[in-house]
């Protein structure tokens, strides 16, 4: 069985709007505007570029990109790779605090529920 395609950030939105999805969340406009700036980083002598974006609240999250072999180094290609490598991070760190910011108005998360099943059959991996 082969595994979802992934979609893209644009798709998910559209998909959200269509189903008429309303409920706290965070839209690729929420992650951008916690961005102030960014910055490139090549090691001298290497293909390995570092990507630093700066958050709006000070903290900086990095991304890095590096292609298997130098002769297929393209730098737009790896600082383009290292800032989404980057900008990943800025989602799972804007979760995280979504979703305590959401717990917090509820008095805290739910109740774990073992009984409930997984959406994935393990045993057929």
């Amino acid at each position: 069985m082969q595994p979802p395609k992934p979609l893209t950030e644009q798709e998910v939105e559209a998909a959200k709007q269509l189903l008429g999805l309303d409920h706290p969340s965070l839209t690729p406009a929420k992650i951008d505007g916690l961005i102030q700036r960014h910055e490139f980083y090549r090691v001298p002598g290497t293909s390995y570029i570092s990507c630093y974006i700066h958050l709006t609240n000070g903290h900086i999250v990095h991304g890095m990109s590096r292609p298997v072999s130098d002769g297929n180094f393209i730098e737009s290609v790896g600082e383009s790779n290292a800032y989404k490598n980057a900008r990943e991070q800025i989602w799972e760190l804007a979760g995280y605090e979504l979703r305590q910011r959401i717990a917090d108005a509820r008095g805290g998360l739910p109740k774990f529920n073992p009984t409930c099943a997984p959406t994935t059959d393990v045993g057929a991996m």
